[in-house]
């Protein structure tokens, strides 16, 4: 039987109703066997496959699940399915998830650790079924760290629409080994869709891209959708956040922006990318600045 499991985010919480996430393992689809199972009070199924190696618990939402159970999706499932689609559903029990309280300082290093040379700069070959970078995305790359190895100034990067800009700001992030990230986008959509791209590394973390190496992890990202009121709710929010993505308008408020330079200069805990020099990367459609 086709099953899909949902996505396992080892950090999946919100900070002042701004959601924050890091994904240990992308959604999947497998072929498994799916028993009933059942214990006790619960009732529900049992997902077996070579695939994954153990079995996975499908229950219906409880305040407590079986002890001996280390992987559980929560789903009210039916009779009688041809495939079992989990990939609405959400995990109430896995090795992945963090238990709190979250070390986010000690997460953080073991992410930049996990990044230290674990970048390739492989070419795209579609003729010989070769997931890499395009030859544009690698010429921006390059010219961006040459332009910061010189000069504390504004980089621009200018793309046409469909090279592949965001892969271009997801192979900066991990080249540069930035230990802060704030990405600010004139839309909601564009926040949304940075946001997942983010989480999920793109096609750096393609299945069968050789261009970043599989034990790299992946940063913990916040879609900042409400504007933090105080410094201390701005170190709420950043503090546990690798990556911010907002919008120019809620960057543009002036007690926000007040706010953040106060945080970024006076508290260097959550904040040392902001205390040495800032680097700026701009990113432009041709005939768009």
């Amino acid at each position: 039987m086709r099953v899909s499991l949902p996505a396992v985010y080892s950090i999946n919480q919100k900070r002042l109703s701004n959601e924050i996430r890091c994904l240990s393992v992308p959604a999947m689809q497998i072929e498994a066997e799916v028993p009933r199972y059942s214990h006790g009070k619960h009732s529900g199924y049992l997902i077996r496959s070579q695939a994954l190696g153990h079995e996975v618990a499908v229950l219906k939402k409880a305040a407590t699940y079986p002890a001996d159970l280390r992987w559980i999706v929560v789903a009210d499932v039916g009779e009688g399915f041809a495939e079992l689609d989990l990939r609405s559903a959400h995990w109430a029990r896995h090795p992945d998830i963090h238990a709190e309280p979250i070390n986010y300082g000690q997460a953080f290093r073991q992410t930049l650790t996990s990044w230290r040379d674990a970048f390739h700069y492989v070419p795209e070959n579609p003729a010989e079924r070769i997931v890499g970078l395009r030859p544009p995305q690698i010429g921006a790359i390059h010219a961006v760290h040459a332009h910061w190895a010189v000069s504390e100034g504004v980089a621009t990067v200018v793309l046409p629409t469909g090279t592949g800009k965001t892969e271009t700001m997801l192979s900066l992030l991990i080249t540069a080994a930035a230990s802060k990230l704030l990405v600010v986008v004139p839309t909601d959509v564009l926040r949304t869709q940075l946001s997942d791209k983010f989480v999920s590394l793109g096609i750096l973390k393609h299945p069968d891209s050789a261009v970043l190496n599989k034990s790299a992890l992946t940063p913990i990202i916040c879609s900042l959708r409400h504007v933090p009121r105080t410094v201390e709710e701005v170190d709420q929010v950043f503090e546990v956040s690798h990556v911010i993505v907002t919008t120019s308008s809620i960057l543009s408020k002036a007690t926000f922006a007040e706010h953040l330079r106060e945080s970024a200069s006076t508290r260097a805990g959550p904040w040392p990318s902001w205390v040495g020099p800032l680097l700026v990367c701009l990113f432009s459609c041709l005939g768009h600045r």
